[in-house]
């Protein structure tokens, strides 16, 4: 959920052991902070760390993340359009 919490404009904290891709990218995008224990001596900081940023910084830095993101919908529509030109075309 901090992935998704994150794009809408919401810092978020990622606790686990691994860390995909996507949340090794939104931290250093700056919207989420990925903790490996979730124990008060490494979420509390991260909490107050997020809870201070400045909602402008936030949705500045998420429009900036989302900026930079291909744009997959129009991927799939192309493919798919050219799919159906070829197959017309046999």
């Amino acid at each position: 959920m901090a992935s998704e919490a994150a794009v809408l404009g919401v810092p978020g904290i990622y606790a686990g052991r691994d860390f995909p891709g996507y949340t090794r990218e939104l931290e250093a995008a700056g919207l989420i902070r990925n903790i490996r224990a979730p124990d008060a001596g490494s979420l509390l900081p991260a909490v107050d760390e997020m809870l201070a940023m400045p909602r402008q910084e936030v949705m500045a830095a998420r429009d900036r993340y989302v900026a930079s993101c291909s744009d997959w919908g129009d991927a799939v529509v192309d493919a798919i359009e050219r799919h159906a030109l070829r197959r017309a075309n046999l």
